[in-house]
C-alpha cells in the first residue's frame, strides 16, 4: 500500500492502520469470490457482525472505534480478539 509504513502502525495511526486492514479484508474477499466494490465489502462485513455493529459505508464515523473491524476479524477466526482488553471510549 502506498502511503503507509510499518512505523505508522507502531505509532498507532488509526486511519492508516484501518486502511491497511480494509485492504486485507478486500484481498480475503477477492480470493474467495472475486473483485468487489466498497458497498459490497460493507455488506459482507455487516453480514459477519451483530446488527449493533453494522456500518453504512467505509466513511461511517463509528468505524473509528474499531469495534466493527474487530468483530469482523473475530467472525473469520474465532477467539482471535480478546474483547476484555478493549477500552470503553465515551463518545460525548
Amino acid at each position: 500500500m502506498i502511503g503507509i509504513d510499518g512505523v505508522d502502525i507502531v505509532d498507532g495511526k488509526v486511519t492508516l492502520t484501518l486502511g491497511l486492514v480494509w485492504q486485507i479484508c478486500k484481498i480475503y474477499w477477492e480470493k474467495r469470490v472475486g473483485k468487489i466494490n466498497d458497498e459490497q465489502l460493507v455488506q459482507w462485513g455487516n453480514s459477519k457482525v451483530a446488527s449493533e455493529f453494522h456500518i453504512k459505508s467505509l466513511k461511517d464515523p463509528s468505524i473509528s472505534n474499531c469495534k466493527f473491524l474487530l468483530h469482523v476479524i473475530e467472525s473469520i477466526k474465532p477467539n482471535t480478539v480478546d474483547f476484555s482488553k478493549l477500552k470503553e471510549v465515551n463518545s460525548e
